[in-house]
C-alpha cells in the first residue's frame, strides 16, 4: 500500500460535503494520519475504522436530501448521536445500515 502524502488527506476529506466534514471531524484526520504512520495489522484496523467513517458520511449526505426542512447540521449531529450508540462493539458489519435507520426515524420524527 502506498503511503501519500498531505495533499491526499486534504483530498480525501475535501470530497465530503458540509454535514460529513462536520461529522467526520477529527477523527477523520486521525484516521489518514494513522494509515500513513503504522504499519501492519494495524493498517487493516484503520482502514476498516475508515471505510465505516465513509459509510457514514454517506448516510450524513442520503438523509441530508431526504430531510431538507432538517438543517444539515443537525442531521449530521443526530447521525454522531446514534454512531456514538455503537462505540466499543465488536460487529462492525451493520452499524452504518443501524446509524442510518435509527437516524432517519429520529430526522423523521423532528421533521413532522
Amino acid at each position: 500500500m502506498a503511503a501519500g502524502g498531505d495533499g491526499d488527506r486534504e483530498d480525501e476529506l475535501g470530497r465530503a460535503s458540509a454535514p460529513a466534514r462536520h461529522l467526520l471531524g477529527w477523527r477523520a484526520e486521525l484516521l489518514v494520519g494513522l494509515r500513513h504512520e503504522m504499519g501492519g495489522a494495524t493498517v487493516i484496523s484503520v482502514i476498516e475504522k475508515k471505510s465505516e467513517r465513509t459509510a457514514i458520511g454517506e448516510v450524513v449526505e442520503r438523509l441530508t436530501h431526504k430531510h431538507p426542512t432538517v438543517s444539515p447540521l443537525t442531521v449530521a449531529d443526530i447521525v454522531q448521536q446514534m454512531h456514538a450508540r455503537f462505540d466499543g462493539r465488536p460487529v462492525r458489519d451493520f452499524v452504518p445500515l443501524l446509524v442510518e435507520r435509527n437516524a432517519n426515524a429520529a430526522l423523521t420524527k423532528l421533521g413532522a
